[in-house]
């Protein structure tokens, strides 16, 4: 049972003057737990201390004790007995008694001594509910899905203003955390319900209470930046193409071919024509939708109908019951609508007319109250050019097959009698396609042809009753194709840097390696080797690293994807995706970087003189240690950034509260969100560069592992070093490199 938003399990025994539960087994014990009056009223526990298992509690003694930053108290036993065990989990996580205080968060349980005697002095919800609803009022009780870690209340101030205030605490608070946003703008549910869509925020749970509104917010995203780059434009292409088809519910329309929407046709044609669309591959749902005015009245609200199953009542949130009754409808209220005088349990009285040729009259009685999400809100602003002017009118809801299709058999017959449609009665069949099969953002053409061809059988059924199809998903569907173009032109305008600076460190790690390989190249020179042969042998190498690189660059995308995501689109929604054509792509470049970065290097190693390669051996990383200075100052600051990239701190934010710390704080935070800002678009690239060139030692040792790996594959070329017959080994050299550049 629900009270005033509170739950109250109904298998369940209360001590409803302690406000606390039990739940008896068949074997006898007993679990006990707070009800969330209590856990309202406590606020956010964070500490647990129960008794000791084994402990002899009696009825109405402490179990144990809650306490939190503003209450401690204690548990009273509905029982008198032994304690068995208690809530270890909870013990470690406290919340568990806000979030979940009829399952994980209970408090003990119990072996009863004197079951039978105090049983029955504990009450079912059913006996309780009076008492119940008494103290909601008394305490001012208010129970949410989710017990909120944060307040903000915003009383006052513009929406839009409040939800600056609600990004800021949003981005400092961790994933999973919970706000409870208190707000008296009356455009705050609208707002809310387009910032939960753009932010991908969860919008959890809201009411009114009086002119004030309480929103649930849950955090399920993360909202850093990291870089001025962008790696993933398959995923924030498919983020693109959520939010374009979100404002386009429906893929399709079927109305009557000789008047549009208007009625000519019975209800039960439509209801055929719905059944049999249905059955084509490719379609989700199908269900009809009508529309009427008063033809004498205008400023009564308008008529909305929606099948009792329909899809969207699953957008919306109903205070009250729902129209399942012939003649009974639902009052939709939206702050942007009119203000309306009507409530639940009022009668609205319509008369719908054919020209003063013939009258419907209807009375509908209201059953509750319906709140529409921003899904709900578009597919019923449709009828009109512009769906969000639809709002500034109000309408109730009422449904098709108890009360909407005797409207429509009367306008039926009407038409047949008069040969005109009646003014202001409207029915369409909406068509939803089956988006995850049928659209991908990486092929917005075969998207198109694949809905093109369903569209076509849906056509063709709709047609054999009459009907016409109104296309909806296609026309922003192809007006992405050039978004989705222009972030892969972002991509890589961003990605130029990234491209120079791999560029720059391979070309430079190739030239230490090779200089660290003098003696190696010059022994394989005087037993035979060309010059040629040596350039291929190196090439090979670095075909090897670059399609091994390749792969790793694959993986670090999708694990990183959802930061560079961010770094456009603000957060990813949804699920990472990332294209076969994309991970190919990523691979087969990063091998040509490879060679491109080792060819120069290659080639220089391979003309060097034998003679002076003999005698020469030098170190690329012998360098004076003041060298060294400026990539250790890079490598630390990019460490720096990715560091607090990782704890979410946020120095731009903090400088807004800085000068209530004092001047002296005010400083230093303000030269760190200075320097914050600059990291956050030169850091990647700072890290990249100082690890680059402080490990350029390490070059030996890559090259030691790396020979022994190429060894196994082609056999102990250096080997060759040792023969006598140059001329002999040369072809076997051939052979060996021959052998290599097939198998690659």
């Amino acid at each position: 049972m629900e009270i005033d938003h509170c739950v109250f399990p109904d298998r369940l025994l209360y001590d409803s003057e302690n406000n606390t539960w039990a739940n008896v087994s068949k074997n006898g014990e007993a679990t006990v737990g707070i009800t969330s009056i209590l856990a309202a009223i406590a606020g956010r526990i964070t500490s647990f201390r129960p008794k000791a298992i084994g402990s002899i509690v009696t009825k109405g003694g402490s179990l144990a004790t809650l306490e939190n930053e503003r209450f401690v108290g204690p548990v009273p036993s509905p029982f008198t007995g032994e304690i068995l065990a208690t809530n270890g989990q909870a013990a470690a996580n406290p919340k568990l008694f806000n979030d979940s205080p009829y399952s994980e968060g209970w408090i003990a349980r119990l072996r009863p001594a004197k079951l039978a005697e105090e049983a029955p002095l504990l009450s079912s919800i059913q006996d309780a509910q009076g008492l119940f609803k008494q103290r909601i009022v008394q305490y001012h009780v208010r129970c949410f899905k989710a017990f909120p870690d944060q307040a903000l209340f915003e009383i006052g101030v513009e929406c839009s203003a409040v939800l600056m205030r609600l990004n800021e605490l949003i981005s400092s608070l961790p994933i999973g955390a919970v706000v409870h946003l208190v707000s008296d703008d009356p455009t705050a549910y609208v707002e809310m319900v387009r910032w939960a869509d753009m932010s991908g925020q969860t919008l959890v749970d809201w009411r009114t209470d009086g002119n004030l509104f309480h929103f649930i917010v849950r955090k399920v995203k993360s909202a850093t930046f990291f870089g001025g780059i962008n790696v993933g434009a398959d995923s924030i292409g498919k983020q693109a193409l959520d939010q374009q088809l979100q404002s386009t519910p429906v893929d399709l329309r079927l109305q009557e071919s000789s008047f549009g929407p208007s009625v000519t046709m019975p209800a039960s044609i439509f209801t055929t024509v719905a059944t049999t669309v249905r059955q084509v591959n490719g379609v989700t749902i199908a269900e009809i939708r009508g529309e009427a005015h008063d033809g004498l009245n205008f400023t009564l609200p308008e008529i909305q109908a929606i099948p009792d199953d329909s899809v969207l009542y699953k957008h919306m949130v109903v205070s009250g019951s729902l129209p399942a009754h012939p003649n009974e409808t639902l009052l939709v209220s939206t702050p942007t609508l009119q203000p309306l005088t009507f409530k639940v349990g009022d009668t609205i009285l319509y008369h719908l007319n054919q020209n003063g040729n013939a009258r419907y009259d209807v009375s509908l009685r209201i059953v509750g109250i319906a709140m529409l999400d921003s899904v709900a809100v578009a597919t019923f602003g449709f009828f009109y050019p512009f769906p969000y002017q639809r709002l500034q009118q109000s309408y109730i809801i009422v449904s098709w097959g108890q009360t909407f299709s005797q409207i429509v058999d009367w306008a039926h017959q009407t038409f047949s009698s008069f040969g005109t449609p009646v003014t202001g009665i409207f029915a369409t069949v909406d068509v939803y396609l089956d988006r995850a099969s049928l659209i991908s953002p990486s092929d917005i053409t075969g998207s198109v042809a694949r809905i093109s061809q369903v569209e076509a059988k849906i056509s063709n059924v709709a047609s054999s009753h009459g009907f016409s199809a109104n296309d909806i998903v296609l026309p922003p569907l192809e007006g992405l194709a050039p978004t989705i173009l222009a972030l892969r032109i972002s991509f890589t305008v961003f990605s130029i840097p990234v491209f120079f600076l791999s560029w720059y460190v391979g070309r430079t790690v190739s030239q230490a390696s090779y200089n660290l390989r003098r003696r190696e190249i010059g022994l394989l020179m005087t037993k035979g080797f060309s010059k040629g042969q040596l350039l291929r042998h190196f090439l090979i190498e670095a075909l090897i690293v670059g399609l091994v690189a390749g792969i790793l660059g694959v993986a670090l995308a999708i694990a990183l994807n959802p930061l560079f995501v961010e770094a456009l689109g603000g957060s990813l929604q949804g699920s990472l995706f990332l294209s076969r054509d994309t991970g190919i792509v990523t691979a087969v470049f990063t091998v040509v970087l490879t060679l491109l970065s080792v060819i120069s290097p290659a080639r220089e190693a391979s003309n060097l003189d034998p003679a002076k390669s003999l005698k020469e051996y030098v170190y690329l990383e012998d360098v004076k240690p003041s060298s060294r200075r400026f990539p250790i100052i890079a490598f630390s600051l990019g460490l720096y950034k990715i560091i607090l990239l990782s704890l979410g701190v946020n120095f731009t934010t903090l400088s807004r509260y800085a000068l209530s710390g004092g001047i002296l704080l005010a400083i230093v935070i303000i030269l760190m969100s200075i320097l914050d800002f600059v990291l956050t678009f030169l850091g990647p690239f700072l890290f990249l560069y100082g690890a680059t060139q402080l490990s350029t030692g390490w070059a030996l040792r890559f090259h030691n592992l790396f020979s022994r790996i190429f060894r196994r594959l082609l056999g102990d070329i250096a080997g060759l070093a040792s023969k006598d017959n140059p001329r002999r080994e040369l072809v076997r050299t051939y052979a060996s490199q021959a052998w290599a550049i097939t198998a690659q």
